[in-house]
């Protein structure tokens, strides 16, 4: 439900002059009435910018633990001022990521003042507790839609943009099902302060679009679908799901595609991957912060055919991503691993937040990491890059190899085919902190050697400036390197 402080104030919207400062022009929304989905009454977190409220949405985690988030307007370049105050005495705190972007303060006990002048930046706080434990907020500080704002739902024909305005809408109340779908040219804008119950889909698109600062949300299955789509792009939106076994974002067999500023929220376990591009290629993801209770983001391949009867998914950019994973993978390929190859793909600036490998199954599963390729498959990787990438916290940290099933047999694979995993590299990796278990930090890596298939072998996997815990990591570590060579091929790894 909306909170009433909110109500009272449906939009903020104000520019100040001074003599020798301008402070940004900033804009706030509510939670509309009708919400249907807050998940825990208790609010450890309130939030303003330059003196006004920011609507605080939340959901809980496997542990139990609050998590907060919401997001404001503000002009780029100009500054503005956070306050967040916390309902109980701060005794621990941090701030994700760990950069310049943000001027951080804790002024006293409850309060914590930020500063930054970056629109299009998220932060995170964690107060009280780790990340699974403690109360945990993500706040979006979104660059300043000049859209106009339409008011309810409508549909132009000519520009074919069906437009939400300010407020909570069902689909089924506009269209009679939980969908909203798209083909051809069509647009969805959300406006800020937007909030609408369905799914979104894209089907069949050439040049369609859906943006905006608004927010999708779902209890029941997966939020944005994109299916047999060029030339589109989806940007800005948040995606909370509010349910479980429903992937949140999905791209699948789709060819020249762009997401860009996705905010991407589930906490429920399991199932629930944030993004997952599926036979997609020639695509761009940019800026999107994503938190899942699976995969965060994954490249996969799925269905019944040959890996060599299928397309491969390549020429892939990752950059300037922020991903949290309560199970699984941070960035993963596979497990379902069906294309012909898994190839020129690029994963550049990130910070991965959090990365747990199972709630239930911790430290007991091999197939996870925060960097992982783990194939089902016979079938290729090469020439993939991981590239200036920042952990703050993690279990395992890389992962490759192939396997013969996932998740105790519910996934079965099929090594008949050739195939193996050559010219890898990770560049400029640096993990933070050490979670104390058998598995922190490890590099596992396996090839596959069995009777009647082909043997899968592992050549020049390149580690270029590994950090961990302040150490370079400059060659074959006991502590840090788990190598099941099952091949008489030796695995070939070079550190730099």
């Amino acid at each position: 439900m909306g909170n009433n402080n909110f109500r009272k104030t449906l939009i903020t919207l104000f520019f100040i002059v001074f003599a020798t400062e301008t402070v940004a022009v900033v804009r706030t929304m509510p939670v509309p009435e009708g919400y249907p989905v807050m998940e825990n009454q208790r609010r450890p977190f309130s939030v303003s910018v330059n003196g006004y409220s920011v609507a605080l949405y939340n959901d809980v985690n496997y542990w139990g633990g609050t998590v907060d988030f919401g997001s404001f307007e503000m002009t780029d370049g100009e500054k503005v001022t956070i306050n967040v105050v916390v309902d109980e005495a701060i005794k621990t705190m941090e701030i994700l990521p760990r950069n310049e972007k943000f001027n951080v303060t804790q002024k006293d006990s409850h309060n914590i003042e930020i500063q930054t002048v970056f629109a299009g930046e998220q932060i995170t706080i964690v107060v009280n507790g780790d990340p699974m434990h403690g109360c945990v907020l993500h706040l979006f500080c979104n660059k300043y839609d000049n859209t106009p704002h339409p008011s309810g739902y409508n549909y132009d024909s000519a520009s074919r943009t069906h437009s939400f305005g300010a407020g909570y809408y069902n689909l089924r109340n506009i269209t009679g099902t939980s969908e909203m779908k798209i083909t051809g040219k069509q647009s969805i804008y959300l406006a800020p302060g937007a909030v609408v119950y369905g799914t979104l889909v894209m089907d069949d698109c050439d040049g369609a679009r859906i943006w905006g600062g608004g927010m999708i949300v779902n209890a029941e299955r997966g939020l944005i679908k994109v299916l047999n789509t060029k030339n589109s792009s989806i940007e800005d939106v948040m995606v909370h799901g509010h349910c479980w076994h429903a992937w949140q974002v999905t791209a699948d067999h789709c060819t020249d595609i762009s997401f860009k500023r996705l905010k991407i929220i589930n906490t429920h376990y399991a199932s629930t991957d944030g993004l997952d591009l599926v036979f997609t290629s020639h695509s761009t993801i940019d800026s999107c912060f994503v938190r899942a209770c699976d995969d965060a983001v994954a490249i996969k391949a799925l269905g019944n055919a040959k890996p060599a009867e299928n397309p491969a998914c390549e020429d892939l950019t990752f950059r300037h991503l922020q991903l949290w994973n309560d199970c699984n993978n941070a960035f993963g390929i596979g497990a379902e691993t069906r294309a012909q190859a898994f190839r020129n793909i690029k994963v550049e600036d990130i910070d991965i937040l959090f990365s747990y490998d199972d709630p239930q199954y911790h430290t007991i599963l091999d197939e996870r990491a925060a960097l992982n390729i783990c194939s089902l498959h016979g079938t290729w990787f090469h020439d993939i890059l991981f590239d200036n990438i920042r952990i703050y916290h993690c279990q395992r940290l890389i992962g490759l190899g192939f396997k013969s099933s996932f998740w105790f047999g519910s996934i079965i694979g099929d090594q008949t085919g050739e195939g193996g995993i050559y010219d890898i590299t990770f560049r400029n990796i640096q993990s933070f902190a050490n979670s104390g278990n058998n598995i922190s930090n490890k590099i596992m890596i396996y090839d596959w050697h069995q009777e009647g298939t082909p043997d899968k072998t592992i050549n020049n996997l390149v580690f270029d400036n590994i950090n961990i815990c302040g150490k370079k990591l400059k060659k074959v570590s006991k502590r840090y390197c788990d190598i099941r060579n099952n091949c008489k091929n030796k695995i070939q790894m070079y550190f730099k």
